[in-house]
């Protein structure tokens, strides 16, 4: 029992990680209070995931706020972005539902620009968080890491269904858990799956295996 709760001890590091999660899930909500900044916010977050994740030693709430000013103007393109991509999406719902016959192609088509808008967002937002370079340099590379690494892309996906699932569809008290912690458990979820193929294409720049097919900056 005293090595259960030893200040070193894995549990007494897992509810640190707990907390710290907690922490920057409030700073993640109260960064998306302007709406546009919410690019921002969750860059920031990812920013803070990534570094637990590399057990840097850092301090989590200076951070998030030191990245999240940093990253403000790609942060507001990207909300704008797939804002305007989100709504889109809802006129063809619409249309979807509006036209005789409800045409199929509508569906298929919102479906499709659905799944690329997701694969854009799961690597765009962690690449924003750990390199320098324009947001259209980045936005490329989420592009083609999403598709090369397409088992993770998926893999990310239904954990996040899973999630979303386990914390806002069974009871209150997962309710009250994904209140708190909820977004920042799908941060972790993605850092932790691209974390190990950003470290795998950084090993290949600098050994020049991948040529031009990516390219990044240095950390952030």
């Amino acid at each position: 029992m005293k090595n259960l709760f030893g200040i070193n001890s894995k549990f007494i590091e897992f509810m640190n990680t707990v907390a710290d999660v907690a922490v920057i899930n409030f700073c993640l909500l109260i960064g998306c209070i302007p709406v546009v900044t919410a690019g921002a916010s969750v860059i920031a977050a990812f920013n803070a995931a990534l570094k637990i994740y590399d057990a840097k030693d850092t301090h989590i709430f200076r951070q998030f706020w030191k990245a999240y000013v940093e990253n403000l103007k790609h942060g507001i393109i990207l909300t704008l972005g797939f804002g305007v991509i989100l709504y889109g999406l809802w006129l063809d719902l619409q249309l979807f539902e509006a036209v005789e016959g409800n045409p199929v192609y509508f569906l298929i088509i919102g479906l499709i620009v659905f799944f690329v808008m997701l694969i854009h967002m799961m690597y765009i937002f962690p690449l924003e968080a750990r390199y320098e370079g324009t947001l259209i340099q980045n936005l490329r590379n989420a592009r083609k890491i999403g598709i090369r690494f397409f088992t993770k892309t998926l893999l990310i996906l239904v954990l996040w269904v899973i999630e979303i699932l386990l914390f806002y569809a069974v009871n209150d008290v997962l309710f009250v858990i994904g209140c708190l912690i909820g977004p920042m458990t799908l941060i972790m979820t993605d850092a932790g799956i691209v974390l190990p193929v950003f470290k795998e294409l950084e090993r290949e720049q600098r050994s020049g295996e991948n040529g031009e097919e990516f390219s990044v900056s240095p950390e952030n």
